[in-house]
């Protein structure tokens, strides 16, 4: 894979070898020590949110039409608080607009100080507008819908691919994609009509030798080994406290 930014692409110079398996984890949310240093940053091209240098959050912040700026905090950020941020972000272009990250943190530190959202509360919404903005400039859940497939279709047969992902969005994602490759067929180029089978293992140990299989989907070309993602035990987030959010997925091509 070449590197391109902070975003892996697909390089069929590069992977043209056949894998048995291949993992992909998303990038770990950010806890509020390391949101505090990345606002030290500002909003320029060669921050690592920033690709190519084609769209900033800059561009987006003070460009973008009212609505498209509240859709991506509401859909990509999942904050709440998403309408009245919408509303001071294009009211503060009147006034010169946000250049830096200390601007947005500012607005974004009076927009939540009347709420009840406990002593660090700025910061929690402040990580949410920050990936909003993160994941629309970098375009990260296309990219992602991409790179399942193109790395599906480097798997040998029998080859498995598992994705960790830490985002609900980006786990709605994983589970679409999916089933969409064990859909159809796509080794001759022609998209063929599937009926999914449903496969229940939970109750059924010797079926597999491997316990942490309980449902699979078998499809055409492929099988989805998690019906259901899998989540962390209560031990493992004892062990390490980001892992909270994260669901892996796992397929397995035929």
């Amino acid at each position: 894979m070449a590197r391109d930014g902070s975003v892996f692409r697909y390089d069929p110079d590069y992977l043209r070898e056949q894998f048995a398996g291949l993992v992909i984890q998303r990038a770990l949310p950010f806890n509020h020590e390391q949101t505090t240093r990345v606002f030290q940053k500002t909003m320029q091209p060669r921050y690592s949110w920033m690709l190519q240098a084609s769209l900033t959050a800059e561009d987006i912040l003070n460009q973008w039409p009212e609505t498209e700026v509240g859709r991506i905090i509401r859909d990509y950020g999942e904050e709440n608080n998403w309408r009245a941020l919408q509303k001071r972000i294009v009211k503060a272009r009147l006034n010169g607009g946000l250049h830096s990250t200390s601007d947005l943190v500012d607005l974004i530190r009076s927009s939540t100080s009347g709420a009840k959202v406990g002593r660090q509360g700025w910061i929690k919404t402040a990580t949410r507008v920050f990936q909003a903005l993160r994941i629309a400039v970098n375009d990260e859940l296309k990219t992602l819908e991409t790179s399942l497939y193109d790395s599906f279709s480097c798997l040998a047969p029998g080859g498995r691919l598992a994705v960790i992902s830490f985002h609900s969005l980006e786990d709605r994602i994983v589970k679409q994609t999916f089933l969409d490759i064990i859909k159809s067929s796509s080794d001759d180029g022609n998209k063929k009509p599937s009926d999914l089978k449903n496969v229940n293992l939970e109750h059924d140990e010797e079926e597999t030798k491997e316990p942490w299989i309980k449902q699979m989907i078998e499809g055409v070309g492929g099988t989805i080994l998690t019906k259901r993602p899998i989540t962390p035990s209560e031990d493992e987030e004892k062990l390490n406290v980001r892992c909270r959010s994260a669901k892996l997925r796992v397929i397995q091509k035929d």
